[in-house]
């Protein structure tokens, strides 16, 4: 049987890619308007531009394929850019970055990482490495023995002890429910 190939290997391999300078090994490197950008990111072959990138979004849409190969290229095209600049910026806390990146998937992550700076390349490392599987200790359970009735209000309030948490300013589960409780007075009082 064969191994499945990761979509984001997909995606890239099927752009056009007559800028890219292929090597062997898990390095690579590719031309970009401001130079050459090393990188290394398991499973990308190659760096397409936004051109490549615009013709497989048509080409896939036209060919009736997958929607999420259709999705990440969209991304790729649309908030990669932005991004980029976002965090260009200067030190952005933990918990703003998760929040830049979260909504991304691994094709505009891998996209993001080729394209952007050392800057923007060492947060993403960051958030695939250690900021994107940290949740809050609490749960919906915890936020309901606090009296609080099941609603949007759960959500929100896991955000919020979730983006304390990554920014190192809560780091226990009593933290967390100490915080969670002032949040759930709040919203009763308001």
């Amino acid at each position: 049987m064969a191994t499945p190939v990761p979509a984001s290997s997909r995606l890239i391999r099927r752009c056009r890619q007559p800028q890219a300078l292929r090597s062997r090994g898990a390095s690579s490197s590719c031309r970009t308007s401001t130079g050459t950008a090393c990188f290394s990111f398991p499973g990308i072959e190659a760096c397409p531009d936004a051109a490549d990138l615009y013709l497989l979004a048509v080409g896939i849409h036209e060919k009736a394929g997958r929607r999420e190969d259709a999705e990440a290229v969209m991304q790729c095209l649309e908030l990669v850019p932005g991004i980029i600049t976002a965090l260009s910026g200067g030190e952005r806390p933990p918990s703003e970055v998760v929040g830049i990146l979260d909504p991304l998937n691994g094709e505009a992550l891998a996209y993001l990482y080729v394209l952007g700076g050392p800057g923007t390349r060492r947060l993403v490392e960051r958030y695939v490495k250690t900021w994107k599987d940290i949740t809050p200790r609490i749960t919906g359970h915890d936020l309901a023995a606090l009296g609080l009735k099941p609603s949007r209000a759960y959500a929100d309030i896991l955000a919020r002890v979730r983006a304390e948490r990554l920014d190192g300013k809560v780091r226990s589960r009593e933290e967390e429910l100490a915080l969670a409780e002032r949040l759930v007075r709040a919203r009763q009082k308001g």
